[in-house]
């Protein structure tokens, strides 16, 4: 039934990508499509190891289909059915909330509502389908300012979305003594917290090592994030344009906050971990270049980070599990020696996929 449920998220995330696809990037679709359905990595852990991450992974589309369609009263029930399958999509709660704040639409007039949807069906009348073509409300920028509006609606989006979240938990909540998600962060293995654990160590013990390594870990994590997002806000508060690129940056920022807390702030590796955000850099396609820099607004980061690194993190984690169960068994002095067995599966693991993010970012 498990393996039923997953399979059968699989087959509705191909459905929502292409769906949103039509609406962001139309020549992307079939092709976008094809890159989710045969990733071996997303084969791998639905069809064989039926884990909820795919379930999770479907309802955060849905939530994004609903952004892009319109239907913006759904984008946060979505988010929280997401949340109640794994806790992980919290994490890009605030930026849907934002998002929903910032969104010119919800501010119009009801006048300017009415001519908005006449254009909308006129679009659609000469089958136009380009997001270029929706009508927007020329009267409000694309992001607030001053900030605390904005701030306040997006501060209300999070109270019902922890709403959504929490009273449905109420009857099946363990007690805070029995919560596992707090105990989860107790281990490490097979990542960048392991690693930094066992080069510490000996030097501070292990109780210190840990407490240091997530310490630098969770603040390099936040560090990139926030960066990332002042680069972002400092390229739309410029733009004329309008919600697409809005677009954009969520999809974008949502894959950044789940990439870079797999790959540095995880304390544990699995390989089901990038289904979290492989169907977010789906959305985000290797673009041209040249076109770009024709286009005043273009966002860089969107060109080709998100895909080519997740395609390179997809074939680094099917080795490393190889690496890990396998390999280290035949070489008795990996397997003993638990520093050099994860600095070299680490590595391997990691390093590949920074390199290709933040050689094309910048």
């Amino acid at each position: 039934l498990l393996k039923a449920i997953a399979i059968l998220s699989y087959g509705v995330s191909i459905f929502l990508i292409g769906a949103i696809l039509a609406e962001l990037r139309p020549q992307w679709k079939m092709t976008g499509m094809l890159a989710f359905a045969w990733n071996p990595l997303v084969l791998l852990e639905t069809a064989q190891n039926g884990h909820n991450d795919m379930l999770m992974a479907t309802l955060m589309l849905a939530s994004l289909w609903a952004l892009v369609k319109g239907k913006h009263a759904w984008v946060m029930p979505l988010l929280a059915m997401s949340v109640l399958v794994k806790f992980m999509t919290v994490l890009v709660a605030p930026l849907f909330a934002l998002y929903l704040s910032s969104m010119q639409y919800a501010v119009c007039s009801k006048r300017e509502r009415r001519k908005a949807k006449g254009e909308r069906m006129k679009a659609k009348g000469n089958f136009t389908r380009s997001p270029a073509h929706r009508p927007t409300c020329s009267s409000t920028p694309p992001l607030p300012h001053p900030l605390t509006p904005l701030l306040l609606r997006a501060l209300a989006h999070l109270l019902i979305f922890a709403l959504l979240v929490i009273l449905p938990m109420l009857p099946l909540w363990p007690g805070l003594e029995n919560w596992a998600v707090l105990r989860a962060n107790s281990g490490a293995g097979r990542s960048a917290l392991a690693l930094m654990v066992l080069m510490l160590r000996d030097f501070s013990g292990t109780s210190a090592a840990f407490s240091m390594s997530r310490l630098t870990l969770h603040g390099l994590w936040a560090g990139i994030i926030l960066f990332l997002i002042w680069k972002i806000w400092r390229e739309l508060r410029t733009t004329k344009d309008d919600h697409y690129p809005l677009t954009n940056a969520l999809i974008f920022l949502s894959w950044t906050v789940l990439f870079w807390y797999v790959l540095l702030a995880a304390p544990v590796f699995h390989g089901w971990y990038l289904l979290w955000f492989i169907p977010l850099a789906i959305l985000l396609p290797p673009s041209d270049r040249k076109a770009e820099r024709r286009v005043k607004y273009a966002i860089r980061p969107f060109a080709h980070s998100p895909f080519a690194a997740t395609l390179v993190f997809s074939f680094t984690a099917l080795l490393v599990i190889p690496y890990f169960e396998t390999l280290r068994v035949w070489f008795p002095i990996l397997l003993e020696n638990h520093l050099l067995g994860h600095l070299i599966g680490v590595t391997l693991l990691l390093l590949p996929p920074t390199i290709i993010f933040w050689r094309n970012t910048t």
